[in-house]
C-alpha cells in the first residue's frame, strides 16, 4: 500500500470526524441544491469520504448515487480516481467535492480523462488552501489559482 493510500486510511479510522461534511450548513446545502438543479439520474461522487453526500441526494430523490473513495471503508465502491471501474458515460454527473486539491498535479489530466469517460458531466469543489498536513505529509499537493483549474476543466468540456 503506497504511503498516501496509508495515511488516509488513518484519517478515517483514527475516530475523528475525517470525511464526513454536514449537509444541513448553508454551505453544503447550497451545494445540493446545485447538483439537483441539474436533476441528475445518476451521480458517481468521487472521494466521497463518509459517502454523505449520496445520503443525501437519495434522500432527494436521486436513487442512483456511489460514493467513490480509494481508502474509506464507507465507500460504495474502493477505487482510485485516476482508474474507475464504470463503463463509459454511466453517469449523468460526476461530482468531487475537495477532493481535487489532494491529487498530486501531474496526475490531475489521468483523473479529469477518467472524469469525462465515465460522466456526461462534472460538478467539482476545489479547496484553495495549502499546508494542510497529517505526521508531515501534504494532504493538499495541488493547490493552484481558479484560473489554473479553469484552464484545467477547459480541456475537458
Amino acid at each position: 500500500m503506497n504511503k498516501q493510500k496509508q495515511i488516509y486510511k488513518e484519517l478515517y479510522n483514527i475516530g475523528s470526524n475525517y470525511g464526513h461534511h454536514d449537509f444541513n450548513t448553508k454551505k453544503r446545502s447550497r451545494e445540493i441544491d446545485y447538483i439537483i438543479q441539474y436533476r441528475p439520474e445518476s451521480v458517481l461522487d468521487i472521494g466521497c469520504g463518509s459517502n454523505d453526500l449520496c445520503r443525501v441526494l437519495k434522500q432527494s430523490g436521486i436513487s442512483k448515487c456511489i460514493g467513490v473513495d480509494f481508502a474509506s471503508p464507507t465507500a460504495d465502491v474502493i477505487a482510485s480516481a485516476q482508474d474507475l471501474p464504470f463503463d463509459n458515460k454511466s453517469y449523468d454527473l460526476i461530482t468531487c467535492s475537495d477532493v481535487m486539491e489532494h491529487i498530486p498535479k501531474d496526475e490531475i489530466n489521468i483523473c479529469l480523462t477518467e472524469f469525462s469517460r465515465v460522466g456526461k458531466r462534472i460538478y467539482t469543489k476545489i479547496a484553495l488552501f495549502p499546508d494542510v498536513q497529517h505526521n508531515g505529509v501534504d494532504l493538499h499537493p495541488c493547490v493552484e489559482a481558479p484560473h489554473w483549474w479553469i484552464n484545467m476543466f477547459k480541456n475537458f468540456c
